[in-house]
């Protein structure tokens, strides 16, 4: 049994039973700090970087210090400090992600079909992307980065609902990369992920 299959992460040591016994431990933490993780690749700016996310996180400790502070106090600075990407349902909270990582056991896996050709003197990238093994209305911000030879970059944040597999995008390049990548930060928990290109 995996750690996560004990149960969501809010039932905090209520997942440690005579059938998971320790799963607490395995799963609370490493789960916990993943969640953070995503949130700061979601949260992630060309620009300015991962300014967003810091300025969150001193919210947080500003606002609640010396105080107990709630999943539901940590989500409301959550969604006091959103960016526009991290509003998929269009209200202003963020619902959509606690509900799949922090009061959820869903683990997607993601595969991306990518091809590259070239097309007026431009490389061009073509290529869809699977997400897989979700209810119907689970949702994901997932990163493509392209590798020119140095270190992947972030080329582009793809919204996914489900399991579903996009449409052809395409995306033009301003020369050819070595790879394309899917995921290549680990910016999203996932039980797989395929890159697959030519």
């Amino acid at each position: 049994m995996r750690p996560n299959d004990a149960g969501p992460l809010w039932l905090g040591l209520r997942l440690n039973t005579q059938k998971t016994a320790g799963a607490y431990n395995r799963l609370v933490y490493p789960k916990g700090g993943y969640i953070l993780h995503m949130l700061r690749s979601i949260m992630y700016d060309g620009k300015t970087r991962d300014q967003n996310f810091m300025s969150m996180m001193h919210d947080f400790v500003k606002t609640y210090s010396q105080q107990n502070a709630s999943t539901e106090d940590f989500k409301a600075i959550v969604e006091k400090q959103m960016t526009p990407m991290m509003n998929q349902d269009g209200n202003g909270r963020m619902d959509w992600f606690f509900n799949e990582w922090v009061y959820g056991t869903e683990i997607p896996r993601y595969r991306l079909d990518y091809s590259l050709a070239e097309e007026n003197g431009k490389t061009m990238l073509k290529f869809t992307i699977e997400q897989g093994d979700v209810s119907p209305g689970f949702k994901m911000i997932v990163p493509i980065y392209v590798d020119f030879g140095v270190k992947p970059i972030l080329l582009a944040q793809i919204r996914l609902v489900g399991s579903t597999t996009t449409k052809e995008l395409r995306i033009p390049l301003p020369r050819r990369p070595k790879r394309v990548l899917l995921n290549a930060d680990h910016d999203v928990l996932a039980s797989e992920v395929v890159n697959n290109g030519k």
